[in-house]
């Protein structure tokens, strides 16, 4: 039982019901001796009654009557009963209208009996014995002789306490279904609300849907309002940040290149490598800048594009000439990368932004060839699984640590490797190309490759024709 619902439901159920079984047995086992008093008191002058209208059956309708009569009155009372005339047995019956032989204590329970009754008790039985009277009222050589057990108090909750226990059971449970209900609703819209926010979505608020919960449950919601605005201020504050600081660069960044033209015009050729080394660390600068302003726009939720309906074979091409372009590069660098499609066969398109997907397949492109090992290839492999376009991209490097893998799909996170590198990028890259699949309604994930490396994988969801 996992849910929180159900484990607060048959928990409940389970702990009510086991007091109100356990006051019934209570009741039963702590019975009040006066009342057991009472009660056998009614029971004796009720037998009596009983074997007075033996007697009564017995004078107008004779011995066979009379002994039916008993037997019906054994079966009802389920006791066994025995009238003696003196010293000698004249009916005999037991809970079943049976005749049985009377026990041995029966005897002496007869030179013991009055027309007030007498009685004895055991620990799982009850005898009495009463003088009968006749019609006048006038006692007579009869006696009526029966055996009561006693049940033990399971027994007796059992017989007398059922129809109590079955309403307990039943109450009990309709009270921890509406327990469990109260207390797990709250919860289960918390948890969703909070896996949206895991997911993003920092607008959500869930006071309103708490406004019946009032108390603890009420307090946690505004606090985890409060929480949620915090978050969303400080986000839009950072990626307003990012955005404006980029533009700001951008003119002072442009205005750098054209001094740079100008001084190379100027200097003599011992200035060269000097200026070479500021134009690359500008080009760095500006690609930087373009992909901060990227990764804000699709924060936002703008990706600059519209929706196209590409097909399987368009969507090859659009990996195909990636790859191309990433391959053509890499050569400089003693690398390469080779791309594979296999057969897509069916009919299915990929709603997606063509720009958007190319730059997120580039990044994972010239990420893997920015890491290989030299002298190597990076496997590009497209496919169609079922429902889904995959594309894998591995690289053959030295890999990421596991407990880093989580984190390379944020911005600005680099494992120590990468920083190490010269060729080591922003940690920017990825990030891009995590929004851009989310943007796509797909996944992305990474691992570490067998036999080295690491393998990123872009799952793109298709409709299907």
């Amino acid at each position: 039982m996992k849910s929180l619902f159900w484990r607060i439901f048959v928990l409940s159920w389970i702990a009510m019901a086991v007091v109100g079984a356990g006051f019934s047995l209570l009741v039963a086992t702590s019975y009040p001796t006066e009342r057991m008093d009472r009660r056998m008191q009614r029971m004796v002058a009720a037998f009596g009654l009983h074997g007075e209208e033996v007697l009564r059956v017995r004078a107008r309708a004779g011995e066979a009557a009379a002994e039916a009569y008993l037997r019906a009155v054994a079966a009802d009372l389920q006791d066994n009963l025995w009238i003696f005339e003196g010293d000698a047995l004249r009916y005999a019956s037991d809970p079943d209208g049976e005749p049985v032989v009377p026990e041995p204590e029966v005897p002496r329970l007869v030179t013991q009996a009055t027309p007030e009754g007498y009685r004895e008790r055991e620990p799982d039985l009850e005898r009495f014995a009463i003088s009968l009277r006749d019609e006048a009222g006038r006692p007579t050589a009869w006696t009526l002789v029966g055996v009561n057990p006693r049940p033990s108090p399971v027994q007796r909750v059992l017989e007398r306490e059922a129809q109590r226990l079955v309403l307990i059971v039943v109450v009990a449970g309709l009270v921890s279904l509406l327990l469990a209900r109260f207390l797990s609703r709250p919860l289960l819209k918390l948890r969703k609300a909070t896996a949206r926010i895991a997911q993003g979505d920092l607008s959500v608020r869930v006071t309103p849907e708490l406004g019946r919960a009032g108390g603890e449950l009420l307090a946690l919601g505004r606090d985890f309002d409060a929480m949620a605005e915090r978050l969303e201020a400080i986000l839009e504050s950072q990626k307003r940040l990012l955005r404006d600081v980029s533009h700001e660069l951008r003119s002072p960044l442009a205005r750098m290149g054209v001094a740079l033209e100008l001084a190379r015009a100027r200097a003599g050729t011992d200035a060269q490598p000097l200026l070479d080394r500021i134009e690359r660390d500008s080009l760095r600068l500006g690609a930087l800048i373009s992909e901060i302003l990227q990764l804000t726009r699709l924060d936002a939720g703008d990706p600059g594009s519209t929706v196209e309906a590409l097909t399987l074979q368009e969507v090859a091409d659009l990996v195909r000439g990636v790859a191309a372009d990433v391959d053509f590069e890499a050569k400089s660098r003693g690398r390469g990368v080779a791309c594979t499609v296999e057969d897509m066969l069916g009919a299915a398109t990929l709603e997606g932004r063509p720009e958007l997907l190319r730059r997120a397949v580039e990044n994972v492109l010239r990420n893997a060839a920015r890491f290989t090992a030299e002298g190597t290839s990076v496997d590009c492999r497209v496919r169609r699984d079922r429902d889904a376009l995959e594309i894998r991209v591995r690289d053959h490097g030295p890999g990421v640590p596991g407990e880093a893998l989580a984190e390379i799909f944020r911005p600005f996170v680099r494992v120590e490797s990468a920083r190490d590198r010269e060729t080591g990028g922003a940690g920017i890259g990825l990030a891009i190309v995590e929004r851009a699949v989310k943007l796509h309604k797909g996944t992305v994930t990474a691992d570490n490759a067998e036999g080295g490396g690491l393998e990123v994988v872009l799952r793109l969801p298709l409709r299907l024709a």
